[in-house]
């Protein structure tokens, strides 16, 4: 078995945290944001942050107390005694984590086939660079996963 040594300190964990969060988001909905309400898109950004800046936070005073792997589901399995509610909580986490994965698949999808793809290569269906990277990424996720024991 491979010895994991800790390299993340508060700030570092606190920033990939935030940039999680937040990333999806700044580049795809926020022109859609500002053609439907205006101006008042910039409040709904700075509440935005915020909420994700206290979610970070949180995230990172959990990872800087336990040492294991595990994230989400771990901080929650050592915080609450209630099997079901832990249960509950890793299966929210599983599905917000996939919505989140889909949401930036077709941004990225959505980009490439504005600013990247020639228009003479616009044969190929939406969706078709989000499945790409889903597959490139999800089997260089498994190989070092495979790697790092």
């Amino acid at each position: 078995m491979v010895e994991h040594t800790r390299t993340l300190d508060f700030k570092i964990a606190f920033a990939i945290g935030l940039g999680t969060m937040i990333a999806a988001g700044i580049f795809s909905l926020s022109g859609t944001a500002v053609a439907a309400i205006g101006s008042s898109a910039v409040i709904a950004l700075v509440i935005a942050a915020v909420i994700a800046g206290v979610t970070a936070a949180g995230y990172s005073e959990f990872a800087s107390i336990y040492s294991e792997n595990g994230g989400g589901y771990l901080f929650s399995s050592r915080t609450f005694e209630n099997d079901a509610l832990v249960y509950a909580i890793g299966a929210m986490l599983f599905l917000g984590y996939t919505g989140t994965t889909a949401f930036y698949l077709a941004t990225m999808d959505e980009w490439f086939f504005r600013f990247v793809l020639p228009e003479a290569f616009h044969v190929l269906p939406h969706g078709t660079t989000g499945v790409l990277a889903a597959l490139l990424l999800g089997t260089l996720n498994a190989r070092g996963t495979e790697e790092s024991g």
